[in-house]
């Protein structure tokens, strides 16, 4: 069975290369876990090699200003290093004079953020340098994209799609399935609105499960839903369900800790596998069980970096979703600085 999200995202990268031979930048808006970063990733992998540099900069509010430009310009391949913010701009300005660049900006919350990382004095100043933005909020940088640019939306999977993309993390099958089993499986794909991310993690939620009672309770806790006041609401309803139901205390303890702790917004670098195992160790036996059941629920993912080393990774709205769990159901228990400027800490 193919995978719809990779037909479409075939789809959208070959739309979004006809727009980047007429613009300099490019809006790509659509909702949380709808497949706003996967698209960037993919256009920076296909084009990156027809430019003189390239970067691809996420965890924008976790950073320093100074930080994130630093990053920028070292993989831009300047090797001086920033003073201060005005030789940042002077340097990137130098820079864009002599390259022709690549700068895609993932998660942004706000206008001013794109134009203090690289004002439009200085793209516009370069030959065919393009700048790539994603965000949740068009009017966040509709100013900035109207100037040179172009708006790309990234659109919900349609029924079908959304069907299959369900059918092939849940191993669904119709054969010999009463009319109500066959009804409520219908009723779920459509509860989940096309976003991929809810597909794929209450899909592999429902795995396994034959009986038409498992089904009917995680459709009775997606309608229920536990607000959690955030803007996100819609996708973590369904996400949720995935935390409550089909995980034993420790797998949530261990699911809580990476998205408070072992995120890029604290460790830059990521947090290896084998390192996260042996924090969790209890008594000489590392919760390997634990963890490969949180990465078949689609809740973790296994990377391999450059290194050749295994590194956890969670989708935003998940990390973000167990970040706004920690802080209003398990008070006290983790404290964090999601700025990565101070050390720490969980109390069980």
């Amino acid at each position: 069975m193919n995978d719809p999200t990779v037909v479409s995202l075939k789809n959208k990268l070959a739309r979004v290369k006809d727009h980047l031979k007429e613009v300099n930048t490019l809006g790509i808006v659509g909702m949380g876990g709808i497949g706003k970063t996967t698209l960037a990733k993919a256009i920076f992998d296909d084009v990156r090699s027809t430019y003189d540099a390239s970067c691809f900069v996420e965890q924008l509010k976790s950073r320093s200003l100074l930080e994130i430009l630093r990053e920028i310009l070292s993989k831009f391949g300047m090797d001086k290093e920033a003073k201060d913010l005005v030789h940042a701009h002077k340097l990137m300005e130098a820079l864009l004079d002599k390259k022709k660049v690549l700068l895609i900006l993932d998660d942004v919350k706000d206008e001013a953020q794109v134009g203090d990382i690289i004002p439009t004095v200085i793209l516009d100043r370069s030959k065919g340098s393009t700048l790539i933005i994603t965000t949740r909020d068009w009017g966040a940088i509709r100013n900035r994209v109207r100037a040179g640019g172009t708006r790309f939306d990234v659109s919900r999977l349609d029924d079908d799609a959304a069907k299959t993309l369900f059918n092939i993390h849940s191993s669904w099958k119709t054969s010999n399935l009463s009319p109500q089993f066959n009804d409520i499986h219908d009723i779920i794909v459509e509860a989940c609105k096309g976003l991929p991310l809810s597909l794929k993690v209450m899909g592999a939620h429902l795995r396994g499960k034959e009986k038409l009672r498992s089904w009917e309770r995680a459709l009775q806790r997606m309608k229920r839903g536990r607000n959690l006041d955030g803007e996100d609401d819609e996708i973590w309803n369904t996400l949720r369900v995935s935390f409550d139901d089909g995980l034993t205390q420790e797998e949530q303890s261990m699911f809580l800790d990476i998205a408070c702790f072992f995120g890029r917004d604290v460790h830059s670098s990521g947090m290896s596998k084998e390192r996260a195992l042996r924090i969790w160790t209890d008594y000489n036996t590392p919760p390997i069980s634990e963890l490969e059941k949180l990465v078949h629920r689609a809740l973790v993912i296994v990377e391999i970096d450059k290194y050749g080393d295994e590194i956890l990774h969670m989708h935003d709205q998940l990390r973000a979703m167990g970040q706004m769990i920690a802080e209003k159901e398990y008070v006290g228990t983790r404290i964090w600085n999601s700025n990565g400027l101070t050390s720490c800490s969980v109390v069980y």
